[in-house]
């Protein structure tokens, strides 16, 4: 059996999963809840990056699992990324951002093994910093 796309239904004919192509050329598998809405996904992108996301009630993306030149973790709130993990060959970082999609605290570990710390204010200007 070969398809582009399956589709399971529950007993009332409610769509609760979907494995498939999608437009973009990434290919997944969706959970849905009983209300239809997206509340987990594994899949490839189209440019070969594997993904995993966990969304809220509303369906949308919470919790992002992203591996691309690296592992990154993003955890988001309704609007945007809040707090970001990533580890690079560059080396790895966690940011925090405000509800106003500023950036506010930076903590970065080279390659090299030298580190930055850093804190922002409401405007973006460096209030605190190491070293």
């Amino acid at each position: 059996m070969e398809a582009e796309r399956f589709v399971l239904r529950d007993t009332g004919g409610r769509v609760r999963a979907a494995l498939g192509m999608e437009a973009d050329g990434s290919v997944g598998l969706w959970l849905l809840d009983s209300a239809g809405k997206t509340r987990a996904g594994v899949g490839v992108s189209r440019e070969g990056s594997p993904v995993m996301a966990l969304a809220d009630q509303t369906g949308k993306s919470r919790l992002s699992l992203t591996l691309t030149d690296g592992p990154g973790l993003s955890l988001r709130d309704q609007d945007r990324t809040r707090i970001s993990l990533s580890v690079l060959a560059e080396g790895s970082g966690i940011y925090v951002w405000d509800q106003a999609g500023r950036e506010r605290v930076v903590l970065i570990v080279a390659a090299d093994g030298s580190q930055v710390l850093g804190f922002r204010d409401k405007d973006g200007k460096v209030i605190w910093k190491a070293p």
